[in-house]
């Protein structure tokens, strides 16, 4: 690593970025807008166990993973707790590439076969690109990890 990309860490000053933006995840229907709490707000919206609502419920977070990873564009690892193998405590995931529309080729809604079997066993390119925001939203059982 050259120095000019080397990070540089003071000691008791965060790391946290702002955005600059907003990014709105859905619409509040009126029969929820005086709702204050947003984990109540999203148990009214998200599926059990999800973290985003899904535009298809076989489009789950295992299938976005599967497309990042099929293309090749990251690579993922959860790592496990040692006392209990069914929970993880964190993930690694390295991002090799990017597929832009021109790589894609041709149209966006062109479909594209899994190398494995998957149900849907075909994706286009609007779903790689929500693939960048639904392979993340992961949490384990305490509710601590995404």
């Amino acid at each position: 690593m050259d120095p000019e990309s080397t990070p540089i860490v003071h000691p008791g000053i965060s790391l946290n970025l702002t955005k600059p933006g907003y990014e709105r995840c859905f619409v509040i229907e009126s029969e929820y807008s005086q709702e204050n709490d947003p984990l109540t707000i999203v148990q009214k919206y998200f599926p059990p166990k999800w973290h985003f609502i899904p535009s298809d419920p076989k489009k789950n977070r295992q299938f976005y993973e599967l497309i990042l990873m099929d293309t090749m564009s990251i690579i993922l690892t959860h790592i496990f707790h040692p006392n209990d193998p069914s929970n993880f405590s964190h993930s690694k995931c390295t991002i090799k590439k990017v597929i832009t529309l021109q790589e894609w080729g041709e149209h966006p809604s062109k479909l594209w076969e899994f190398s494995t079997p998957f149900e849907p066993q075909f994706l286009n390119y609007w779903d790689y690109k929500e693939a960048w925001f639904n392979t993340f939203y992961l949490q384990n059982k305490q509710l601590d990890h995404c």
